[in-house]
């Protein structure tokens, strides 16, 4: 099992120093991978339905802050030797795919290979409208056809592409990446469309078990999805040992008794739970220990890495 950390993008410890710190400490504590999520501006009023929380309310449209995913990766990496770095997840419509293909590989190069590229559709109908997108309803067809345009600029010497939303030709592009063929694509969501797109082009599945329309709070939900994304992985003519699971934990807390939910309770109760879900396949876990207190924070990895983390090291 490789253990994930889900960095701040705002609040009081998304600033330079406890962003460090963090990354720091969790890359010394022996976690794999910091995971970030990704959001260009939060409209003053959101309508759109949020799906990771019951009251359909994001956070961000009260805070109304956030730093740049893409540049934060940049200085993590700068600032961690070991830590792989991953966007989770990056909102593919929200960026022209030519330049997002060349912050990425450019990324993967300065942290010498270090970089996942979690890719999404979105969710937030005001964020692609005030960014002058294209329309909403179609933004899993702009996302696939975005997919495949970076690959083929990462991969190809001359690359050259023809799409209804992306078309380049004539064109050098370089650097490619350092990771061959090129960083692994990890897919988030839950529903069918995205099951189907980690099939035909994911190397990892990276859901969150939030998802009220797709609940996958507990191993035995998360285990039904894996056997849909197994039958189109099928179809798809790959095989589904090739796809990686990397489970983002909606809670995560060590008590003095148990709970009736996953990751929360006592130590024995955690253990348990991670080794149900190593069990049906998940292969990473990604933790959120997020806090507007940093000691809060660097104490909550320490109690991990001392009391959970040493139970899975190979």
């Amino acid at each position: 099992m490789k253990f994930g950390i889900t960095m701040q993008t705002r609040g009081p410890n998304a600033r330079m120093p406890n962003i460090a710190k963090i990354a720091q400490r969790a890359e010394q504590a022996g976690f794999y991978e910091a995971v970030l999520g990704d959001h260009i501006i939060f409209p003053n009023k959101i309508r759109s339905s949020y799906p990771y929380a019951e009251s359909g309310i994001h956070h961000g449209s009260i805070e109304g802050e956030t730093l740049e995913c893409l540049s934060l990766l940049t200085f993590i990496a700068a600032k961690t030797s070991v830590l792989r770095i991953v966007t989770g997840i990056m909102i593919v419509p929200n960026r022209n795919p030519i330049i997002a293909a060349k912050q990425l590989a450019s990324i993967d190069v300065l942290s010498e290979g270090r970089l996942s590229v979690g890719v999404g559709v979105g969710w937030m109908r005001e964020e692609f409208k005030n960014l002058g997108l294209m329309p909403f309803e179609e933004r899993g067809k702009v996302t696939d056809e975005y997919i495949r345009a970076y690959i083929e600029l990462w991969t190809q010497e001359n690359p050259k592409f023809d799409g209804n939303y992306c078309s380049f030709s004539d064109i050098r592009f370089r650097p490619k990446p350092i990771q061959k063929p090129y960083p692994p694509i990890w897919i988030g969501g839950e529903s069918d469309a995205a099951l189907r797109r980690v099939a035909k082009i994911g190397n990892c599945w990276h859901p969150i078990g939030l998802n009220r329309n797709f609940p996958l709070e507990t191993s035995n939900q998360l285990e039904n999805r894996i056997e849909k994304l197994n039958q189109f992985t099928l179809e798809a003519g790959r095989d589904p040992s090739d796809i990686e699971i990397a489970y983002r934990v909606p809670h995560f807390e060590l008590r003095n008794k148990e709970s009736p939910k996953p990751f929360m309770g006592t130590q024995e109760q955690i253990l348990s739970n991670i080794r149900n879900f190593e069990d049906i396949g998940v292969s990473h876990l990604i933790l959120d220990f997020r806090s507007y207190n940093l000691d809060e924070t660097l104490v909550l990895i320490e109690e991990f890495a001392d009391k959970i983390a040493p139970h899975f090291l190979r």
